[in-house]
């Protein structure tokens, strides 16, 4: 139980960092999610100390960082992932209070701040643009030719969005 939430703190400090170095022409916004990581690098050296302390071993690996094609998915990947690392802590802390009541407090504690960082993350993913592609891979740019870029085809995601299976 410790050592999967070491390993979702200690992917989601780099997730966090990888997120943050796409915010380049918006430094505020990379400041917080350089703070968030910096944040959740303190809740993975709890867990770490917690983990030293019951015995048992930190995992060998830690899972990739998720990304996404634009800063607005990156950021709702972090909120999903952060929300779901809350309610993990949740869960792990009433399966083992019984047991072991110390640890418990600690995965208490860490739901509790999660909630401070699910707010930033919410805050800075609702003052983002959805549509805007940052990628190098982003062909929509101007082509080396010359010729205007290509126009893609919007319909399979404007039925997706309304519910509808594209054609």
């Amino acid at each position: 139980m410790l050592a999967d939430a070491y390993a979702r703190e200690a992917r989601l400090v780099r997730q966090l960092q990888l997120h943050a170095e796409h915010f380049g022409r918006y430094p505020d916004k990379r400041a917080r999610l350089l703070e968030l990581a910096a944040r959740a690098d303190g809740y993975a050296r709890s867990l770490a100390a917690a983990l030293d302390r019951s015995g048992a071993a930190p995992p060998a690996s830690v899972p990739r960082p998720h990304d996404g094609r634009t800063n607005w998915e990156r950021l709702r990947i972090d909120l999903e992932e952060v929300s779901a690392a809350a309610e993990a802590y949740l869960g792990d802390a009433y399966a083992i209070e019984p047991g072991h009541p110390e640890i418990a407090e600690l995965l208490l504690n860490l739901r509790g701040q999660k909630a401070a960082d699910r707010e930033t993350l919410a805050w800075l993913l609702a003052r983002s643009d959805r549509a805007a592609l940052d990628r190098p891979d982003d062909e929509s740019g101007p082509s080396t030719d010359g010729a205007p870029p290509e126009v893609p085809d919007a319909a399979p995601y404007t039925a997706s969005f309304y519910g509808a299976a594209p054609e």
